[in-house]
């Protein structure tokens, strides 16, 4: 039979969990905690929409200390949808979990004990966006994302983290030259923490490729950068420069490394994966700067999903 293109899948979980320290202190208190989850799934796939939901309540019930009884939500929902044939789209995401409020306090496994270092963050995201070719030289993509992001407690709690930012972008797509490549990047934006110092960045970058064979292929960028990472009141303006090499010695093994100059100095980004028959390997390290508030509303990666998927 053919499945159909949208399903929705409900479930419930009930779990027991006995916990000789249920207030993660001192006073060792002992308890039987129940847990009760339903949830509901929905993962759809249509000519011009998709989207993926997974939505779950979970409630505990304490035997011994009823004034614990709490519930929580969890959320990790994706969509997109195709509003103007192969041009105009608009994409979706929101996702609510538990998270340590603080790496200095109590830390917990799960969710079963009492730990007031925990706190329910949310975030969401919507982002329209262009996307065509221009003049059969250049894919082209312009796109407005706005995230906002809060907590029920630690420094997001009483007020929500926004972003918004533009983003463009041209990839040439054929030259007289088969082996060149070349593209032209813009970003323009700012996040507020609700202080009333924003953090505010923009940037032009051009990018020269060239593959030497197959396997490898080298690249040069330059630009310019505004951004107040070093100094909140006051905007620095800064001529920035990259180069690097990408190689592919066999069709499971990829190596990647970037070098140059930006906000913070020298930046630098390598890159290693190589997949065998059972396994998938990955390593990487990077020195750059960053926006934070850019991944509060994200779901976080790097499952072991993932990690089975590439292998």
């Amino acid at each position: 039979t053919q499945r159909p293109s949208w399903v929705i899948t409900p479930s419930v979980s009930v779990t027991g969990t006995y916990t000789d320290n249920v207030n993660l202190d001192a006073s060792q208190k002992s308890d039987f905690v129940t847990v009760l989850t339903p949830g509901i799934t929905l993962n759809g796939r249509s000519a011009r929409a998709s989207a993926d939901v997974n939505y779950q309540l979970g409630y505990n019930k304490y035997a011994r200390n009823s004034d614990l009884d709490e519930q929580r939500r969890s959320l990790v929902a994706n969509g997109k949808l195709e509003l103007v044939d192969n041009w105009l789209f608009i994409e979706a995401s929101q996702n609510v979990a538990q998270t340590t409020t603080s790496v200095f306090g109590t830390q917990s496994v799960g969710n079963v004990q009492a730990n007031s270092n925990r706190s329910e963050t949310s975030g969401y995201s919507i982002s329209p966006y262009i996307q065509g070719r221009l003049a059969g030289a250049a894919d082209y993509e312009l796109r407005f994302t706005g995230r906002k992001a809060r907590s029920d407690g630690g420094t997001l709690a009483g007020g929500a983290d926004t972003t918004r930012s533009w983003t463009g972008r041209l990839d040439g797509v054929s030259t007289m030259f088969p082996l060149l490549g070349w593209s032209l990047s813009a970003a323009d934006g700012v996040a507020s923490q609700g202080t009333g110092l924003d953090t505010r960045f923009r940037s032009l970058a051009g990018r020269l490729s060239y593959r030497i064979d197959p396997q490898v292929r080298v690249f040069v960028s330059t630009g310019r950068e505004t951004d107040n990472f070093l100094d909140a009141a006051d905007d620095q303006t800064r001529s920035t420069h990259r180069a690097g090499v990408e190689w592919a010695p066999t069709e499971r093994t990829q190596v990647a490394l970037t070098k140059g100059q930006g906000a913070i100095g020298d930046v630098y980004n390598y890159n290693f994966s190589h997949r065998t028959a059972l396994s998938a390997w990955t390593f990487s390290h990077s020195r750059s700067a960053a926006v934070p508030l850019l991944g509060l509303s994200r779901a976080q990666a790097g499952t072991n999903y993932d990690l089975t998927y590439a292998a």
